[in-house]
């Protein structure tokens, strides 16, 4: 397949892009649009945007902070694995989270998910919630077999490992988090969490 020098450029270009900025009226990214693109650091969604398909931004490095859409419905296979993301808090719009989204996100430590969202298999695998889960204590890991399980692969899992994934951090010490990070934080539900 014969490339042309402008589509070569317009390559070269992008790897040095560090911050993308999707305008109103986009509602889909589709299959590797950044994939590799290791510079970007900042992804600012329009509320339009209501699909992300799989490896969109596979493999951007570099990448550590995300604004979703407050319409996102699907992220696809792929997604964001690679990425340098730590925290995640999906829109409660969000229905379904395909295999290996946010894999290999290394520092991954806050992870938000709405109750109604299918979530995916190995999702958040090399990630340090996954680890957490791994090294939890024996009686811990008793009440996670299955979801261990599941980060080893085995499909029979995917029930238990939904639960723990909606409710991973839904502990008090990460209420302030959850609230500020809300797509319609009120100032009376932070004030009360301050107190």
């Amino acid at each position: 397949m014969d490339i042309s020098d402008e589509c070569k450029r317009y390559f070269r270009e992008r790897q040095y892009w560090q911050q993308i900025i999707v305008v109103d009226g986009v509602t889909v990214i589709p299959e590797y649009t950044f994939c590799g693109c290791k510079n970007i650091k900042r992804v600012i969604f329009a509320n339009t945007v209501i699909r992300i398909k799989s490896w969109a931004f596979s493999l951007c490095t570099s990448l550590v902070f995300i604004k979703w859409s407050i319409r996102l419905e699907y992220i696809g296979k792929d997604a964001f694995q690679y990425c340098n993301l730590s925290s995640i808090f999906m829109p409660p719009t969000c229905r379904e989270i395909c295999q290996g989204a946010f894999q290999c996100n290394r520092n991954l430590s806050v992870f938000h998910v709405p109750q109604e969202t299918d979530v995916g298999r190995d999702i958040i695998l090399g990630t340090a919630i996954a680890g957490a889960i791994v090294e939890a204590s024996p009686m811990e890991r008793n009440n996670q077999l299955n979801v261990i399980d599941f980060l080893q692969g085995r499909h029979d899992a995917n029930d238990n490992m939904n639960q723990l994934l909606k409710n991973i951090n839904n502990g008090e010490q990460y209420a302030l988090h959850r609230a500020c990070a809300g797509f319609w934080p009120l100032k009376e539900v932070i004030h009360a969490i301050i107190l």
